[in-house]
C-alpha cells in the first residue's frame, strides 16, 4: 500500500528519487573529505574537528529552518539547496585547506539540515495518517537505497582519480540532480 500510494503521487515519487541521488553523494562525502584532508597533511584530530564543525552546521540549520520556511516556499528551498550543494561541493577542490574544508562542511550540513526538515515535514503533512509507516518506510528504502553504492564509488574514484577529480565527478552528479 505504501509504495503504491507513493508512486501515484508525483511530488513524493520525485522527492524519493531526488533523495536517492543526493544520498548517493552524501554516502561518499565523509571518505572524500578524509582523503582530501589527509592529502593536505591535516592531522587526524583536526579532521575530527572538521566533521564536528560540519555537524554544528547541521544543528544550527535545523534550528533556523522555521525562519527560512516562513520566507521561502517549499520548492524554493529544495531548488536552492540543490544548487547550493553543487557550488559548495565543487568549492572543496578550489584551493583546499583545513579551514576551507571546515567552513564548507559547516555550510553543506547547514543547508542539508534545512532541506531535510522542510522536505520531511512537507512529506509527512501530505501522507495520510493511516499510511505514514508504510509510505515512509518505502520512501526511505528508495531515498537511502543507493548509499552503499555511493560509498563504493567514492572509494573507487578516490583510488583511481584522486580527491580533486573525485570532487568534480560528484559535483557533476549534484549538478545533474539540480538540473533534474
Amino acid at each position: 500500500d505504501g509504495i503504491a500510494w507513493m508512486w501515484k503521487k508525483p511530488l513524493i515519487r520525485f522527492l524519493a528519487i531526488l533523495g536517492s541521488g543526493q544520498n548517493l553523494f552524501l554516502a561518499g562525502y565523509p571518505l572524500i573529505v578524509i582523503v582530501l584532508a589527509q592529502k593536505l597533511g591535516v592531522p587526524d584530530a583536526a579532521i575530527g574537528v572538521i566533521f564536528s564543525i560540519g555537524a554544528s552546521g547541521g544543528i544550527l540549520g535545523a534550528l533556523v529552518t522555521g525562519h527560512f520556511r516562513k520566507r521561502f516556499t517549499f520548492g524554493q528551498i529544495i531548488i536552492a539547496t540543490s544548487w547550493l550543494w553543487v557550488c559548495l561541493f565543487a568549492a572543496f577542490s578550489i584551493g583546499p585547506s583545513a579551514v576551507r574544508i571546515a567552513g564548507l562542511a559547516f555550510l553543506l550540513f547547514f543547508s542539508n539540515a534545512i532541506e531535510n526538515v522542510v522536505q520531511y515535514s512537507y512529506r509527512l503533512a501530505l501522507v495520510p495518517d493511516t499510511l505514514q509507516g508504510r509510505v515512509n518506510s518505502n520512501f526511505r528504502m528508495v531515498a537511502f537505497g543507493l548509499q552503499p553504492a555511493g560509498a563504493f564509488l567514492a572509494g573507487v574514484f578516490l583510488e583511481r582519480l584522486g580527491p580533486i577529480s573525485t570532487i568534480w565527478v560528484f559535483s557533476a552528479w549534484l549538478l545533474g540532480l539540480a538540473l533534474f
